[in-house]
């Protein structure tokens, strides 16, 4: 990953630098294996969420109260979460796959910062209009090595305005479902502590943690994808003192598109009237990822009688828990999503009368390919990792998260965020999620500053003809 070339804004000044790890004695030592479906996550990037709180308290409540709160709630998820605070362990020979490793008092970095701004920083990083992207970095945790962690967490203070949480992840520890899950039990345990209740979780938190033999490999996919990444050496030069170097995002701006119930019903309306569809109605998710597509696309100048002819693909995942021969619990934690892999000619999608319903019609038909096959939802899994290695990646698209995990309703016992941003999308993709509206769906973008008047032109025009 590319080392950022602009100097990132120095605004938070760290308070308080800790390892929390669980209650002593409450975790046994353990050793987990990687399923093949971790194993593709592997060489992944950190993913980074940003929670924004409008709570204005001074710095000696944060001091006195907030931090020894949140330190308590944090180590005793922990306790029910250990897979958060292990590490990778890979064989010095690279004979045998990783293995996940805990021991007791592994602990996870948790970082306390104060700005020094308050409400006018605060407002404008938790607001939906462009921001500049470097503006956001000083608010992200670091991370090291995945040998050496594989979660981290960063608290920072706008005095008398609002608190930012932000967390950092690798993928190959659990996708979003399970990071969702582990955040559901914090900020469960965060109020609690606030109400100096026992501080206990109930079983709609508790994570299914079991990997023995859980979940099935017939084609021996595990011994395919570890053949294939064991090339690619997993090493501490890969992080500095500092952690992993955040990507180069000079010159480029992130903004929130908002699409409304009533947006959606429209562009589900227009797919259906252009006959192009061959399928039932498109789904929320669907529709709104294909017009996002189509903007992007047309953003990039691409119009339908352009010359280039080129293949553009469209990435998400699903959620396959339900799914395998043998279901998994739908608290598992861990990886276990799959590819959903689109195809159209970008000409195609650029054209103004059927771009729209082309992009659905690709976006419906590779999610029903994969989740729907006679073959299961494992089905041609053997290539994927080939794909994404031989396939031009300015090509490819993704989209990242799912209106499945309202992050909206994380409560620290500050209320309900007023922002939440995905910092990881600047590397390429967009993110959708829930709105504060629940009925609404909340589209991230990063972009080239320089394209994103027209790209907010292009999504506003087509939703208002």
């Amino acid at each position: 990953m590319a080392q950022s070339s602009s100097p990132l804004p120095t605004y938070a000044a760290v308070l308080e630098q800790c390892s929390v790890a669980p209650p002593p004695g409450k975790v046994a030592a353990f050793s987990l294996p990687l399923t093949f479906l971790d194993l593709q996550w592997l060489h992944s990037s950190p993913a980074h969420r940003l929670m924004f709180y409008q709570h204005a308290v001074s710095r000696t409540h944060f001091k006195d109260t907030i931090i020894p709160h949140l330190k308590t709630s944090f180590s005793i998820a922990l306790q029910y979460f250990p897979l958060i605070a292990a590490k990778l362990a890979v064989p010095s020979d690279y004979s045998t796959p990783p293995e996940f490793v805990y021991s007791d008092g592994d602990g996870v970095s948790l970082v306390f910062a104060v700005s020094d701004d308050n409400s006018g920083r605060f407002d404008c990083l938790s607001s939906n209009h462009a921001r500049n992207c470097n503006e956001f970095y000083p608010l992200i945790p670091t991370l090291p090595s995945v040998r050496r962690g594989m979660f981290a967490a960063k608290v920072t203070l706008f005095p008398d305005a609002g608190i930012c949480v932000g967390i950092a992840s690798y993928h190959v520890a659990g996708d979003d479902c399970s990071i969702f899950g582990f955040m559901k039990a914090w900020t469960a345990l965060s109020i609690l502590a606030h109400k100096s209740s026992p501080l206990s979780l109930s079983d709609e938190y508790l994570p299914f943690l079991d990997r023995t033999a859980i979940i099935e490999d017939p084609k021996g996919l595990k011994t395919l994808a570890w053949n294939q990444m064991k090339h690619v050496k997993i090493n501490e030069e890969d992080a500095d003192d500092d952690g992993v170097p955040y990507a180069d995002v000079t010159g480029k701006a992130r903004a929130t598109f908002i699409v409304t119930r009533n947006d959606i019903q429209k562009l589900k309306n227009h797919v259906i009237s252009t006959k192009v569809v061959r399928r039932q109605p498109p789904s929320s998710f669907v529709v709104t990822c294909a017009y996002m597509w189509v903007c992007l696309l047309r953003s990039q100048c691409i119009k339908d009688d352009d010359d280039d002819d080129d293949t553009v693909y469209f990435v998400c995942a699903a959620d396959c828990r339900a799914r395998l021969d043998t279901p998994l619990p739908a608290k598992y934690f861990g990886n276990c999503i799959v590819p959903c892999i689109a195809r159209a000619k970008a000409r195609r999608l650029a054209a103004e009368e059927c771009g729209l319903a082309a992009a659905a019609e690709a976006i419906g038909d590779a999610i029903e390919w994969q989740l729907q096959g006679e073959e299961g939802v494992l089905r041609g899994a053997e290539n994927w990792m080939s794909f994404f290695g031989t396939v031009n990646h300015e090509k490819i698209l993704s989209v990242s998260g799912s209106p499945r995990f309202d992050y909206y309703e994380m409560d620290f016992g500050w209320g309900k965020p007023k922002k939440t941003e995905i910092t990881s999308i600047d590397t390429g993709g967009f993110h959708v999620g829930c709105a504060k509206e629940s009925s609404d769906i909340e589209i991230g973008v990063s972009v080239p500053a320089t394209k994103m008047h027209l790209l907010k032109t292009l999504f506003d025009e087509g939703l208002q003809a």
